[in-house]
């Protein structure tokens, strides 16, 4: 099994191609977008976005809250100190049950 950290866009590279520049706690690695970007914005709105890769693609985007949210969980894991708020993501607990944003 394989634990995908979030990881940030922090530099389109070629937006042609998809290529884009990803930064976490492992460092800085060039990854795909392809499955993820727009074609007409060619991955511009990727910039600053919050992402999961593996195997070089992007698989999936989230919001920042998210990632920080589940940063905070493998933070955690590793006993290291969290803030109560970063473990708790907003949702919508409706009556069909939880949504989240």
């Amino acid at each position: 099994m394989c634990i995908a950290l979030p990881v940030k866009i922090v530099a389109i590279l070629d937006a042609g191609k998809s290529l884009v520049l990803v930064e976490g706690a492992g460092g800085q690695d060039e990854v795909s977008a392809a499955l993820v970007a727009d074609e007409t914005a060619a991955g511009a709105d990727l910039l600053g976005r919050w992402a999961v890769v593996h195997s070089g693609f992007v698989l999936s985007l989230m919001d920042e809250r998210e990632a920080r949210s589940r940063l905070a969980v493998f933070a955690a894991m590793e006993g290291r100190p969290v803030a109560s708020d970063d473990l708790r993501p907003d949702f919508d607990d409706g009556a069909d049950g939880p949504t989240f944003p």
